[in-house]
């Protein structure tokens, strides 16, 4: 099997900026172990988390709110059930008989696993947390 890799997808650079948006703050480390094998070299740098729950949760916030992924019944998920959210995650449905496209399908779906991968369970406890993040107005259109 082949995995390609285009990082000039436009869902792709999102899902980037979304998941390195979520370290927001956490200082650069500098490589303190290298190696070379013949011609190359390599740096390695331990795992290490700066950033406190807080800020952690702050960045998530903020993610979540530029992908609109807030309870807000109008620009949101508010007016879609816990159960509606769940089955969202796994299916890729939206209430109104529309589907997921673009970021939100590709993780859905996923290359080796996605949301459609989890248990019901696991999907069920995504959709209670973003129903209880603090509604926000997003301006829809561009």
């Amino acid at each position: 099997m082949e995995l390609k890799f285009d990082a000039n997808q436009d869902y792709q650079l999102q899902a980037i900026e979304a998941v390195t948006d979520l370290f927001t703050g956490q200082p650069r480390i500098q490589a303190d172990l290298k190696f070379s094998l013949g011609h190359s070299s390599f740096a390695a740098v331990a795992n290490r988390l700066d950033l406190d729950e807080t800020e952690l949760l702050a960045n998530l916030h903020t993610v979540q709110r530029r992908n609109n992924i807030t309870p807000d019944p109008d620009t949101g998920i508010g007016k879609w059930s816990v159960e509606e959210i769940a089955d969202y995650l796994g299916t890729g449905n939206k209430p109104d008989g529309d589907v997921a496209g673009g970021l939100m399908g590709e993780v859905i779906d996923g290359t080796l696993a996605g949301y459609k991968d989890m248990s019901k369970a696991d999907r069920l406890a995504i959709a209670q947390y973003l129903k209880t993040i603090p509604p926000v107005r997003n301006k829809i259109g561009k």
